[in-house]
């Protein structure tokens, strides 16, 4: 499955993943993402059936 993601920074920058809540999606961290942008390469996903990423199948909480 492909996740939608953004990313931001240099990429030879160290790596900084940022992960939304249950209820959220990536754009929940943009604002984080750009401070963090300056020194860390920022890789922000839309996970599994959130923001733009798909969301095949059923999956459950429990």
């Amino acid at each position: 499955m492909r996740l939608v993601h953004r990313e931001s920074g240099s990429p030879e920058a160290p790596p900084l993943v940022l992960l939304h809540g249950v209820t959220s999606d990536g754009t929940a961290w943009d604002a984080v993402a750009a401070h963090f942008a300056a020194r860390h390469r920022v890789l922000v996903p839309d996970l599994r059936g959130h923001g733009r990423s798909p969301h095949p199948g059923t999956y459950s909480f429990e």
